[in-house]
């Protein structure tokens, strides 16, 4: 840890090498020399993409240049100094660009495609994304331009979800940045309004979960008995059952698309209570 942080401090004194960039891994922000502004973000995943600071009207601003390797250290040079001269002559490389402005439900199709790449289970973990933005995020933001999309709009969003569901607070909190980190680097944004709101800060902290004492096996089958027993709804009584009976299911997400063949079969017999 000490070597790399040496490494990354390092950087603000001499420029970056072509081999650097190539080989670097470690996560951070490593900068090309003093006073270029232009620096190479490595994410935790490995994912690399080039940004460059520029003052404009005492304002400091980010634009992402693009991931590397396209552009190259050559390339992201040159793009930075195209940059810092027209900040000299009184322009403003933020306006008129020439880069589409996405809406957030756009922006986030094209992010969910760039991360597809890493997920084993495609479909799954897609229909999970987009059924968290169109669940909390598209109803409220979905229609607006992520370029004008502010903090307050996203303690908006989280407003919702927190009174919806409080625990879905972290993923959608996540899933949002993702959305943004993408728009920035590819210059569909020049911030992460995400970043700027901490769910701590903003939310307080977490409710503790307490959990119970596990029963000891040789108890469950009393307890199952009880249950079965007692006057609980027949329905609630038999899912209680599959989820004892089951134990790859033994989560309530997973009763309803396998509760009714397992109940059947509960009624059939064919499952057995341990004794």
């Amino acid at each position: 840890m000490k070597g790399e942080n040496e490494k990354e401090k390092r950087q603000y004194k001499r420029p970056l090498t072509a081999k650097f960039v190539h080989s670097v891994r470690a996560a951070g922000k490593y900068y090309d020399g003093p006073g270029r502004g232009l620096y190479l973000r490595v994410t935790p995943r490995g994912y690399k993409y080039w940004e460059t600071r520029l003052t404009i009207n005492g304002r400091r601003r980010t634009r992402g240049l693009g991931p590397y390797p396209a552009p190259s250290l050559k390339e992201a040079r040159e793009q930075a100094q195209e940059l810092r001269i027209r900040v000299r002559k009184g322009e403003d490389p933020f306006v008129g660009r020439g880069v589409p402005d996405l809406t957030f439900a756009e922006a986030a199709a094209h992010a969910i495609a760039d991360r597809q790449s890493q997920w084993s289970n495609l479909d799954d973990m897609k229909q999970k994304w987009l059924g968290v933005f169109e669940r909390y995020v598209y109803p409220k933001i979905g229609h607006c331009p992520v370029s004008a999309i502010t903090p307050h709009d996203v303690i908006d969003v989280l407003r919702g979800v927190e009174k919806s569901f409080r625990r879905s607070l972290p993923t959608v909190h996540q899933r949002m940045g993702v959305v943004f980190k993408w728009s920035k680097t590819n210059g569909h944004c020049t911030d992460n309004p995400v970043a700027d709101v901490v769910l701590k800060d903003v939310f307080g902290a977490a409710p503790s979960v307490r959990h119970h004492r596990a029963l000891p096996h040789a108890q469950v089958g009393d307890a199952m008995a009880l249950v079965c027993e007692s006057n609980a709804w027949l329905g609630i009584r038999l899912l209680f059952l599959f989820l004892v009976l089951t134990p790859p299911c033994a989560r309530t997400r997973h009763a309803a698309p396998r509760g009714r063949k397992s109940i059947s079969r509960l009624r059939a017999g064919r499952c057995r209570q341990p004794a």
